[in-house]
C-alpha cells in the first residue's frame, strides 16, 4: 500500500522466513520519528492491540536496480488486513450487538493510547488492522503527537477529520484528543451501517451541513437506514461528532452512554455468544473478499487467447517468480506482457508483471548488448531487497491476493 508519507511492503525475513510489513518513509519524514517513538512508548507501557514494532532502521534500500538511503520500520504483519475491506465487501455494517462489541474493543484501545498522553489523529477503518481472530489492532501512528491542545497542522482523512482541523490555508488551533473522538464517531456509523453518515465532508452536503449546524433531527431526516437507528445509538453518535469540540465527551466518558452501557451489562455467556457470531460474520465476509479477488478463469490450453490476439500454442512457459508462486505466460509471442498466476488450479491475471517484464527488457538492452543470444534466457531476480548491516528482507508480491490484478 501507499500513503501520503510512506509505502508499505509485505516482506519476508530471509534468515527466519517470518513475514512482516516494511513501512518505507519518504525522505526526511517527521512521521518516521513520531511513529517510532509512539509505538515504542506504548509497547513499553504494555498497551495491547497496537501494531507491534519489530525494528526501526535507516539504511540502503535497493529497489528495481536503484539504491537509496531510507528510513523504515519493520512491523508485525496482520494477515487479515484492515477493517475497511470487511465493510466495503458487503456495503453494510454489523448487527447491533456485534457492532457494540467491535466498537467497544476499539474504544478500549484508544482509551489506553490517550491514557499515555498520545493522540492518534488518523483514526479510520483502514487503520484498524485485524489479527487472526479478527480482534482490532490500531496502526499508523505517523500523525500522532503527545498531549497538546494547541495543534495547528491539518492531517488525517477528510472523511474522519473534525471540522476544527484546518483545511488548505486555514489557521486554526485544535485539541488532538477531541479530534480522535470525532473520528471514532464517524467510525461508529461505518461499523453500524457500512458507510459514512454523509456523502461528502463539506457544507454543500446536506447531511454534513446539519452536523455542522448541530441539528440532529434534520440530519436523521436525510438518512434512509435499515434497521432504523435506536435512540441510544443516535445520542452517542451525535455526541461524538458535536461540531463544538468542547461539548464532545472525553474518551473515558463514551462508555457511559447507554448504547455501550447496555452491551457491558450483558452476561459473560451472552458476550461469548456475540463474540462467536462476530467471528463467524468476519469469516463469511473474508470468504466474499477471497471470491471477489480470485476471478476464476477456466483453464483450457487448447483455446486461450491473450489480449494481444495471439493464440496459445498449447505449451505453457513457466517461470518461478519466487518460492511461493509460479508465473505462467500462455501467449506464443515472447513480447506479450500478459502473465497469469495459478492458484488452486485456476489462472488469474497478474498485471504486476507489466512492470517486471519491462524491467527485464531494459536490463537486457542495457547490460547484455554484446552477450551471446542465449543470455536472453537468463533468470532475472525481481525481488526488492531491504539491506543494512543487520537486517535483510525481501518483498513478496505473489502471496498477497491484493496484488493480483493490480500494477
Amino acid at each position: 500500500g501507499e500513503g501520503a508519507t510512506s509505502k508499505i511492503f509485505k516482506v519476508e525475513d530471509m534468515k527466519t522466513n517470518k513475514i512482516y510489513a516494511a513501512k518505507i518513509f519518504k525522505k526526511d519524514s517527521s512521521c518516521f520519528k513520531m511513529e517510532e517513538e509512539c509505538l515504542t512508548l506504548l509497547k513499553n507501557k504494555g498497551v495491547k492491540n497496537i501494531v507491534n514494532l519489530i525494528d526501526s532502521r535507516q539504511g540502503t534500500i535497493k529497489y528495481k536496480n536503484a539504491a537509496a538511503n531510507k528510513q523504515y520500520l519493520i512491523l508485525e504483519f496482520a494477515e487479515k488486513k484492515d477493517l475497511s475491506r470487511y465493510i466495503k465487501i458487503v456495503e453494510k455494517g454489523f448487527v447491533e450487538s456485534q457492532a457494540q462489541l467491535l466498537f467497544t474493543k476499539i474504544l478500549d484501545i484508544v482509551k489506553e493510547i490517550h491514557k499515555n498522553h498520545i493522540c492518534h489523529r488518523d483514526l479510520k477503518a483502514a487503520n484498524i488492522l485485524l489479527d487472526n481472530n479478527f480482534n482490532p489492532i490500531i496502526c499508523d501512528f505517523g500523525f500522532s503527537t503527545y498531549n497538546s491542545n494547541r495543534l495547528t497542522e491539518g492531517c488525517g482523512s477528510p472523511y474522519y477529520a473534525a471540522p476544527e482541523i484546518p483545511r488548505e490555508n486555514e489557521i486554526k488551533r485544535y485539541d488532538g484528543f477531541q479530534v480522535d473522538v470525532f473520528a471514532l464517531g464517524v467510525l461508529l456509523f461505518n461499523i453500524v451501517y457500512g458507510r459514512h453518515g454523509f456523502t461528502e465532508p463539506y457544507q454543500t452536503d446536506k447531511a454534513y451541513k446539519y452536523i455542522l449546524m448541530n441539528k440532529p433531527d434534520k440530519f436523521w431526516q436525510q438518512q434512509t437506514l435499515n434497521p432504523p437507528p435506536s435512540t441510544e445509538f443516535k445520542d452517542l453518535y451525535f455526541a461524538m461528532i458535536d461540531p463544538d469540540p468542547k461539548k464532545r465527551p472525553e474518551i473515558t466518558q463514551i462508555e457511559n452512554y447507554k448504547w455501550i452501557e447496555d452491551f457491558k451489562k450483558k452476561s459473560d455467556e451472552d458476550k461469548k455468544g456475540i463474540e462467536l457470531q462476530l467471528y463467524e460474520e468476519f469469516c463469511e465476509r473474508e470468504n466474499k473478499i477471497r471470491l471477489s479477488t480470485q476471478k476464476k478463469i477456466k483453464r483450457d490450453n487448447n483455446n486461450v487467447n491473450c489480449s494481444c490476439g495471439n493464440k496459445d500454442t498449447g505449451e505453457e512457459e513457466e517461470g518461478h517468480f519466487s518460492d511461493k508462486t509460479t508465473l505462467i505466460r500462455l501467449c506464443n509471442d515472447w513480447k506479450c506482457l500478459e502473465f497469469f498466476i495459478e492458484i488452486e488450479g485456476y489462472l488469474k491475471p497478474f498485471q504486476f508483471m507489466n512492470d517486471f517484464y519491462k524491467k527485464i527488457e531494459d536490463e537486457y538492452e542495457k547490460n547484455n548488448e554484446d552477450e551471446n543470444e542465449n543470455e536472453k534466457d537468463k533468470d532475472y531476480n525481481c525481488e526488492i531487497i531491504f539491506v543494512d548491516d543487520n537486517l535483510h528482507f525481501k518483498a513478496i508480491f505473489t502471496i498477497d491476493q491484493d496484488d493480483i490484478g493490480e500494477s
